[in-house]
This record gives structure tokens, C-alpha cells and sequence, in this order.
């Protein structure tokens, strides 16, 4: 059995390829993203930092660190992100930060922060140039553990992951797959024992709608992809609707896609509050924020349920307070709940609903706690997600901006994102939205 590898630069390509895999039953054949090559290289155990890991250690460096610029950046909404955003760009620029920390204040801060970084990465985690290599070091093996390579669905290749391609095709066959109006941008792999295949330019079929709103544009895209379905022109998973910016039509593709029936994958992921766990965490945020009340207390008690800390509460625990009281304090919690324990034929909540009422009350400051004990799985991790892109203040509007990923198969489905991530995996039906908007 012949090794082979294929790569490919988005999660979406990476599924494809999957599939078409499958349909042509390969063996002896890997799928990686530049990142699992680069570490799949390095050695077997070694990967490169994740975004989440990433976040974390931000995080902590901006608050245990001193700066001369970033100072009054360490406290405001947003700033973890946009410091390891800045980080990620550094690194796939292959800049060394280190070498240009003396001349600029800024760029001495986000030097500190990525020493910071490396220092304090799990075991067998290293940053994306050191990972890069590290696998330049071990080429000598790269005909046994890659075999012969293919490079598929890139429009830009980062500086970092060109000097990986570059060194790699001078150890094993490296071809390299791409359209003809991408040539110029290949210039750099010219004199390297690159192969390059280009595939000749093709001229679509073009026709466009005029519509008055983006609710508008959603319906008259998914009446599109319905009339190709039923025609039996096409298969869900030949037809993508792409835009350049989703934010104006997420939530119409949302709603509208729950009546159609039609199989739609957000590539970019769906908004956290449009999911069950999302709306957990939503819930706590409203009364950490916005402070104890009858009906945030019961919506976000009644989400949580399954919680260890509120399973002993009966189904209809809720029925049984005042309607008319608004219960904004925890002393009006406390009196309620005496009344209701004076009554012996109904159940004494005071035990299980005041600590958890007593740890509400404090606020933003327990955020931490809260999520922590109230919530678990995918809840938990929207609320620390949440917790990294801003204060515990911010609650509200961090997980509002939180994405979590579409657990729909993209094979099966028309894919609806971002026109860059479906640009590494393109189909032969492809509508774009907001042509003659702003973006």
C-alpha cells in the first residue's frame, strides 16, 4: 500500500476531501490542514497551539503582565481577542517578534505576550513558526510519514506555511493543485521541486436577481437551491450560498431554513444563542447582569434543570410562587420561600433554590463560579468562551458574539458562509448574496 497525503486549508475542504475519499474507497491515504502537517512532521505527539489555548494564555498575560502601551488595553471588552488575533497574524507573517521588540513600545508589549505564551504551553504544544521547525528539522523521514503530496484548494498561503511547502518538496513529491487565474499567486514556489497543476479557466453561467432586502435575498436563495434539488439538476452538496459578510443574513437563514425542511450547514458556525446551550448561558448572564427577578430567576432555572445543583427542585417548582411578586432581592426570595415551606403539603425548595440564589445575587464578580457550578458540556464552554473576549460585564454582548460549530454533515447539506472559506471547497452551484451592498 502506497502512503499518500493530502492538504487542504480550511475544515470545510478537509470534510470534502473526506468524502470524496470515501466515494473512491482510498487507502494508505491522510487529510491534514497545514497545522496537522506541520506537527504530523514534527513528530507523532506534537501539535501546533490552538486558538482556544491561545486565548487562555492572553488572557493571563494581559492580566498578570506590566506594559508601556497595552496598559489600558487589558481591562476592555474584545481585548483578548485582539491581541491573539494579532499574534496569529504575527505568526503566519513568520515575523520574529523578538528581533523587533526594540523598536517599538507596542511591538516590545506583544513580544513580552508571546513569551508569555511559549512559556506556559502544555506539554507537546508549541507556536505555529516553532512547530514549522521543528518539521523542516525532521524532513528526512517525510517520504515515510507523508508519502508522495497534494496541495489542494489554497488561494493565499501564509509566509510561515510556504516556508514548510518549500523545504518539504525538496524531500518528497509535493504537487500542487490550483485554477488558472491563481498562477501569479504561486510565484513564490518558481525554482522549488513544487509540481504545479493548474486547471484551465472555466466560464460560468451567470444570472442575477434584484431584491429589496436581505430577508428578501435569503428566501429567493433558498427557492434557488430548491428548484435545483427538486429539478434533480443538483444534490445539496453541490450548491453553496456565499457572501463576503454573513452578519445580515444569518438570522433570516436561521428562521427561514426551520420552514423550508431544506439541509443548510453554516460554515462559519451558528450563533451561540440560537442554540440550546447558548441560551443557558444567555439565561445566567440576563440575572448576573440585569440582577435577581421573578421571571429571569424561573426562565433560567427552568433551562437548567438537568444541573446537579437543581435536579432535587421538582418539574413545577416554579407554580407554586407568587406571580404578582417581582422577587428582586434575595430577602424577598427568602420570604417567599418561607411562606411556601409553611405549607407541609408542598416540597421545602429552600434548601436547593437559596444557594444557588445567594451565589446569583453577588453578581458579575462570580461569573467564574457561576458557570463553573451551574453550567456543564457546551454551555460551559460558550460561558468561558465568553469570559475570554471580555469582562464579566460584558457577559451579555461577548456571548451574543460567541459562534459554535454546525454539527450538520457539510456533505449532505448546501453550505451557507463566508465567500473565503468556501473558495478551498467550491461547488458547481454557487449563489452570492449582497453584490450591490456595502460589502
Amino acid at each position: 500500500m502506497t502512503r499518500r497525503t493530502i492538504v487542504v486549508p480550511s475544515r470545510l475542504a478537509w470534510h470534502e476531501e473526506r468524502f470524496r475519499a470515501a466515494e473512491q474507497h482510498a487507502l494508505g491515504l491522510q487529510i491534514l490542514t497545514p497545522a496537522q502537517l506541520a506537527g504530523r512532521l514534527a513528530g507523532g505527539f506534537l501539535e501546533a497551539a490552538s486558538r482556544d489555548t491561545c486565548h487562555v494564555l492572553v488572557r493571563d498575560a494581559l492580566t498578570n503582565l506590566k506594559f508601556a502601551e497595552l496598559e489600558q488595553l487589558r481591562e476592555m471588552p474584545g481585548a483578548v481577542k485582539a491581541v491573539s488575533t494579532t499574534l496569529m497574524k504575527v505568526w503566519d507573517a513568520d515575523l520574529g517578534l523578538q528581533a523587533l521588540a526594540a523598536r517599538a513600545p507596542r511591538v516590545s508589549d506583544l513580544a513580552k505576550i508571546e513569551t508569555h505564551v511559549r512559556d506556559h504551553l502544555p506539554g507537546g504544544v508549541m507556536l505555529q513558526p516553532e512547530i514549522v521547525s521543528a518539521a523542516i528539522a525532521s524532513l528526512k523521514n517525510a517520504g515515510c510519514v507523508v508519502g508522495s503530496v497534494s496541495v489542494r484548494g489554497f488561494v493565499f498561503v501564509a509566509p510561515c506555511w510556504r516556508r514548510l511547502f518549500l523545504a518539504l518538496a525538496g524531500s518528497t513529491s509535493v504537487e500542487w493543485y490550483s485554477i488558472e487565474t491563481l498562477r501569479e499567486q504561486l510565484n513564490w514556489i518558481q525554482g522549488s521541486a513544487t509540481c504545479s497543476v493548474f486547471k484551465a479557466k472555466q466560464t460560468p453561467g451567470q444570472s442575477s436577481v434584484v431584491c429589496a432586502t436581505p430577508k428578501h435575498e435569503v428566501i429567493e436563495a433558498l427557492r434557488w437551491a430548491r428548484e435545483l434539488i427538486v429539478s434533480g439538476r443538483a444534490k445539496p452538496h453541490e450548491i453553496a450560498i456565499v457572501a463576503s459578510a454573513t452578519e445580515d443574513w444569518d438570522e433570516d437563514f436561521r428562521v427561514l431554513v426551520g420552514d423550508s425542511q431544506l439541509p443548510l450547514h453554516f460554515v462559519h458556525g451558528r450563533n451561540a444563542t440560537s442554540t440550546f446551550p447558548g441560551q443557558q448561558a444567555a439565561s445566567l448572564a440576563t440575572i448576573l447582569t440585569e440582577g435577581l427577578s421573578h421571571d429571569r430567576v424561573v426562565r433560567a432555572l427552568r433551562l437548567l434543570h438537568n444541573t446537579s445543583k437543581l435536579k432535587g427542585l421538582p418539574g413545577d417548582w416554579y407554580t407554586n410562587l407568587d406571580s404578582d411578586a417581582p422577587l428582586l432581592k434575595l430577602s424577598h426570595w427568602q420570604v417567599s420561600l418561607d411562606k411556601l415551606a409553611e405549607d407541609r403539603e408542598r416540597p421545602d425548595l429552600r434548601s436547593t433554590l437559596l444557594p444557588v440564589l445567594d451565589l446569583l445575587s453577588k453578581g458579575a464578580p462570580v461569573a467564574e463560579q457561576v458557570g463553573e457550578e451551574l453550567l456543564f458540556g457546551q454551555a460551559r464552554a460558550i460561558w468561558r468562551r465568553a469570559l475570554l473576549d471580555g469582562p464579566p460585564e460584558a457577559l451579555m454582548t461577548t456571548i451574543g458574539q460567541t459562534r459554535v460549530s454546525d454539527e450538520s454533515d457539510p456533505n449532505a447539506s448546501i453550505i451557507w458562509g463566508p465567500a473565503h472559506s468556501v473558495a478551498s471547497a467550491p461547488r458547481r452551484f454557487t449563489l452570492m448574496l449582497g453584490l450591490t451592498s456595502r460589502h
